[in-house]
């Protein structure tokens, strides 16, 4: 027994292999991914920086690793090759453990997270909104390939959920406010983060792309358009606007995938502009429960 464990420490990888235990669903997803894996990871890295980490093959969710810290290689091996190393304990190994669960999301963490990708990518320090508000609204395009035959959970993007006149937004905010409407899905990482950095007011159905709501400056507000949900899925948003001290509202969608009432819905966003009717959601949960969620992540 001694000598075995002898030479398996004689060829133990030491190159710290970063494992992912996301709550549910796949980090090849890109919620999942970005508070289960992508999130931990880059704080991680601020605490420990090394030369060399070994991260799990994400699939379409791989060009994210080029944001961390440029003096890390990264390698990417496949999920069966970092099971079998994390069960052998062949190689050093950091377990990241359900960082995407809805009701767990940490305000300070969210912004060493945030402030370390804006320092990254040189971006001004958030202030108070101006006059001018800038509003961004986000669309859902069809999926990659990837995730009708590849991925691990397949669907995604407007097979999931959709709203196909949500683009018709812009003719009845022309002219009020600085108007973007966007598909994340089809954007680089570093293009999504500088769409959402300055944004003062997001609209986008519920679904995984509201993640960028952590590059919003705390004060602004989030519009979300919530079909019929399952009990805890129907709070992801509003939970992480809460760790994000954002302002939030919900716009209810008759199904996944029906047309809203555009009218009604620019009428609501021209008031958020001009009255500032949204307020910061309560965290959910005991005062105990509060006091828990506020310490230090553990890894």
């Amino acid at each position: 027994m001694k000598f075995s464990k002898a030479v398996r420490k004689r060829w133990r990888l030491d190159t710290p292999m970063l494992v992912p235990a996301q709550w549910q669903g796949s980090v090849e997803h890109f919620y999942h991914f970005f508070f289960g894996y992508f999130m931990p990871i880059t704080i991680w890295l601020e605490k420990n920086p090394c030369p060399r980490i070994t991260v799990r093959d994400c699939g379409p969710m791989n060009p994210w690793f080029e944001l961390l810290n440029k003096q890390t290689e990264i390698s990417l091996i496949q999920p069966g090759v970092m099971l079998q190393r994390t069960l052998t304990n062949l190689q050093k190994n950091q377990v990241f453990w359900g960082w995407d669960d809805p009701s767990h999301f940490q305000s300070k963490n969210l912004k060493k997270f945030r402030d370390a990708h804006g320092k990254r990518l040189n971006l001004p320090v958030h202030t108070d909104s101006s006059e001018t508000k800038n509003v961004t609204v986000l669309i859902r395009g069809e999926s990659s390939s990837f995730f009708d035959s590849q991925s691990e959970v397949l669907g995604s993007g407007s097979a999931a959920r959709s709203i196909g006149n949500l683009g018709q937004i812009d003719a009845h905010l022309n002219g009020y406010t600085s108007l973007s409407i966007i598909d994340t899905a089809v954007m680089t990482p570093e293009d999504q983060i500088r769409a959402i950095w300055d944004t003062d007011i997001l609209v986008a159905q519920h679904g995984a792309g509201l993640s960028n709501m952590v590059w919003m400056r705390p004060g602004a507000t989030v519009v979300e358009i919530q079909p019929p949900l399952a009990p805890v899925i129907d709070t992801i948003f509003s939970n992480l606007a809460a760790a994000c001290g954002l302002k939030h509202s919900v716009i209810p969608q008759t199904d996944a995938h029906a047309d809203v009432d555009v009218a009604t819905l620019s009428e609501h966003v021209r008031n958020l502009m001009v009255y500032d009717i949204a307020v910061v959601p309560q965290i959910q949960g005991t005062k105990l429960f509060q006091f828990i969620r506020a310490l230090p992540r553990g890894w």
